[in-house]
């Protein structure tokens, strides 16, 4: 288990710190001749002066502290000949059952580093909702407010300044967030047309995300700048943060979803009841025809929606009885074999970003479905409703 609370501290008082999913590249499964875990370009900073040319090869020793407790003597490396950047010596422990965890690194010296390596979602979860983040932010390098040179003031803040300003009530609700994710994306697009619904789901997200910790920035500032009079005070609103946060995060991509759903026209129940009072993200065409007997099955579809799925996957097997075939939507980025194969044979077919699809185990890339394929499905069996 991860001390989350020392990992949250640790990345809050880093240089800069970003997190991954494991992939099978970075394990032994593959067979590369490259060992180590595969660096996002993203984050050279976080270890070079300069970014990695195809005319060098170029590395840096660190000192890496792993959440378990050992040291090592670690190296990351810039392979020119493959033009990408890994980490070596200290992460031979990956195997296949570590793809889809999630790892974390965090700069906390000029050559001293801290590293973690989280195994469930309960624990994914906790860091994300504990640094306002998603699961889209990965790869990125992140640096706490405190750390960070004063923002140039892009156009993304310039309508949230605007909107903010108009806001009345203390903090808005989750779908309010949502819409205004949405509005913000669609403004900076100016009309630009051919986005897919996986581009769709993906922007929106991000969108949000950094809306949400505007929001909380502008509604938090004076307790940013003013000592807490009181320990009890102070736990209240890290309770109160913490608890909105999870409670944005669980409805965050449900809201995206039917969002999409209602503007494609396709007819469908959000959280309807079916057997034992349970409750799944989406029946398509409906929850009543789902509960009609002589509506074919053939023509009902479920889809689940769950941020990280890693273990959670299980738990819409028994959501709807009717439907053999469950559809799950993720935006996990890759989950090891062995657990695709268990869904294989629960019959659970991942709906997840087209962008995710090749963080996934080869073999089993072909079984994912985008969600504009998905979309397309719906679309093609409702708009013509069956008989």
């Amino acid at each position: 288990m991860v001390d989350i609370e020392d990992l949250i501290e640790s990345c809050i008082e880093s240089q800069g710190y970003f997190f991954k999913f494991i992939s099978p590249n970075d394990t032994s499964r593959t067979g590369a001749h490259q060992s180590g875990i595969y660096m996002p370009k993203a984050v050279w900073s976080l270890f070079f002066e300069t970014p990695g040319t195809k005319d060098e090869k170029k590395d840096a020793l660190i000192r890496v502290r792993w959440h378990d407790g050992r040291e090592t003597d670690s190296r990351f490396i810039w392979y020119a000949s493959k033009t990408e950047y890994r980490l070596t010596r200290g992460a031979s422990f990956l195997t296949s059952d570590e793809v889809g965890d999630l790892f974390v690194m965090a700069r906390v010296g000029t050559s001293e580093y801290r590293a973690y390596v989280l195994s469930s979602d309960e624990e994914t979860e906790a860091f994300l909702v504990g640094l306002g983040l998603s699961p889209e932010d990965a790869g990125r390098i992140h640096r706490s407010r405190a750390r960070q040179i004063a923002e140039v003031e892009d156009e993304f803040i310039v309508m949230f300044n605007r909107w903010i300003a108009t806001v009345k009530e203390d903090f808005p609700v989750t779908a309010t967030v949502s819409r205004t994710a949405r509005e913000f994306v669609e403004a900076l697009r100016r009309g630009t047309a051919g986005t897919t619904p996986d581009q769709d789901i993906v922007e929106w997200i991000d969108a949000e995300y950094r809306l949400f910790r505007l929001i909380e920035e502008s509604r938090y500032v004076e307790y940013l700048t003013k000592p807490f009079q009181s320990v009890e005070l102070l736990v209240e609103v890290a309770n109160r943060i913490l608890n909105r946060r999870k409670s944005r995060a669980g409805r965050s991509l449900e809201n995206h979803l039917e969002h999409l759903f209602t503007r494609l026209q396709i007819p469908y129940t959000n959280n309807g009841k079916t057997e034992g009072n349970k409750q799944p993200d989406f029946i398509f065409p409906g929850i009543a025809e789902y509960r009609d007997r002589s509506f074919p099955t053939e023509h009902l579809r479920f889809l689940g929606a769950k941020t990280t799925c890693k273990d959670r996957w299980r738990q819409i097997l028994n959501e709807a009885n009717r439907i053999e075939i469950k559809h799950l939507m993720t935006l996990q980025q890759s989950i090891s074999a062995n657990q695709l194969r268990e869904m294989q044979e629960e019959n659970v077919i991942l709906v997840v970003p087209a962008t995710n699809v090749r963080s996934f185990p080869r073999e089993y890339q072909p079984k994912l479905i985008t969600l504009e394929r998905y979309v397309d499905e719906l679309v093609g069996l409702y708009r013509v409703r069956p008989n």
